[in-house]
């Protein structure tokens, strides 16, 4: 019987797609978001994230739509870091 396996592991098809294609497809993108929760996002971030640090200019549509994802993710707690990923010093 089919499950939310399969939901999974067709995330993971587009994401390594999306981690592997230099010029990453805007439609595989738009499906992966169509489709992500909360906890899935990591991976899908960490491959846009590398996108964008692997060139000198990157697209500005592609740090749109970075910036459209985390501004609605937690912050972190206070023992975790704070805002910019550092830990505290405290």
């Amino acid at each position: 019987m089919a499950d939310a396996r399969y939901r999974y592991r067709y995330l993971q098809i587009l994401i390594d797609h999306i981690a592997e294609d230099r010029f990453p497809s805007h439609n595989q993108m738009n499906i992966i978001e169509s489709l992500l929760r909360p906890e899935e996002m990591d991976a899908y971030l960490e491959a846009l994230f590398e996108k964008v640090e692997e060139v000198h200019y990157p697209s500005v549509e592609m740090m749109a739509r970075i910036q459209r994802l985390v501004a609605y993710l937690p912050m972190p707690r206070q023992e975790d870091g704070d805002a910019r990923g550092e830990r505290s010093r405290t």
